[in-house]
């Protein structure tokens, strides 16, 4: 999540003129933006597509990881290697339906 506010123009001033600024979030689909007129800094919002392929490709994580947990040969080995991917999934869907729903908010 961004430690600066989300808006597709400058939420100060308004203005479109920007410069790239480095990314500070952990997963982003652009650069942050430095207002040219005002140098507020801001991040522009998550495209609405960006919420479903999360979700996708975390239901491909968590199956495969629940497939290496359930149909593993059951020493235990499968169950350790499938938690990871399982997670992963889980934490990809949830961070998917986050922003989709902001995406439709804005």
């Amino acid at each position: 999540m961004s430690d600066y506010p989300v808006s597709k123009v400058c939420p100060s001033c308004g203005e479109t003129p920007y410069k790239r600024a480095p990314v500070k979030a952990a997963v982003a689909f652009a650069s942050d933006r430095t207002c040219k007129a005002c140098g507020t800094r801001y991040t522009p919002p998550t495209p609405s597509w960006a919420g479903p392929v999360f979700v996708l490709a975390g239901l491909l994580l968590t199956s495969v990881g629940l497939c290496l947990i359930f149909f593993g040969n059951g020493k235990g080995v499968d169950t350790i290697l499938g938690l990871l991917p399982t997670l992963m999934g889980i934490a990809a869907i949830v961070h998917g339906v986050v922003a989709f729903l902001k995406a439709r908010k804005s």
